[in-house]
């Protein structure tokens, strides 16, 4: 969706990766001709933000760990 943002387009892009190195997000972005101002991470593998606000945080439950380690290997 594109925005007119005082003169500048603007875009929202949602994209999923299976494994980001070194700023790939924002380096793939600036060229195609969008320099990314704001990026948000929304999940990490099998864990998401929803149902979550911004400060929030809660421990990982047994089975998360586990996955979180089977996709580590």
């Amino acid at each position: 969706m594109s925005r007119d943002n005082g003169g500048k387009r603007t875009a929202i892009v949602e994209l999923t990766i299976h494994q980001g190195l070194n700023h790939q997000v924002k380096k793939m972005l600036k060229q195609v001709g969008f320099p990314v101002i704001k990026l948000a991470r929304e999940a990490f593998g099998p864990l998401t933000l929803a149902g979550m606000s911004a400060g929030d945080y809660r421990k990982l439950t047994h089975q998360e760990v586990a996955k979180l380690k089977e996709l580590a290997k």
